[in-house]
């Protein structure tokens, strides 16, 4: 895991936060090895950390190794559109209670409670 992502992935999901309804607003947390945002909602929704991985294939050591600042109610992105990663880990998430997917997946899961609930459809 790390911060290597192209910038334009970078600015694609700023520019999808702050065009996103329920998003008030976001901010990087600062953090040496990895892309991580605060994520600030409206309508009572609460508030999540979400940890943009450059892994092209997520793995369940990438999960287990995940930013310490992660923990229930918050989501993994696969930021690569390349990316991919198994099934098992997002049951292995939505026990913890942290929701895992791609950037479809996270936008879904931005109009819910239970990010690590969302099926993709919103």
């Amino acid at each position: 895991m790390g911060k290597d992502l192209h910038y334009l992935i970078l600015e694609f999901f700023k520019q999808r936060m702050r065009a996103h309804g329920k998003v008030r607003d976001f901010s990087e947390i600062e953090d040496d090895n990895n892309i991580i945002y605060h994520i600030e909602r409206v309508e009572g929704l609460p508030d999540l950390n979400v940890h943009l991985s450059d892994a092209y294939i997520y793995t369940l050591h990438d999960y287990y190794s995940k930013p310490q600042v992660l923990g229930m109610g918050d989501f993994i992105l696969s930021a690569r559109p390349e990316a991919d990663f198994d099934e098992e880990i997002v049951a292995v998430a939505a026990k913890d209670r942290i929701g895992i997917g791609k950037i479809g997946k996270f936008m879904s899961a931005l109009h819910h409670k239970d990010v690590w609930s969302c099926d993709g459809a919103s």
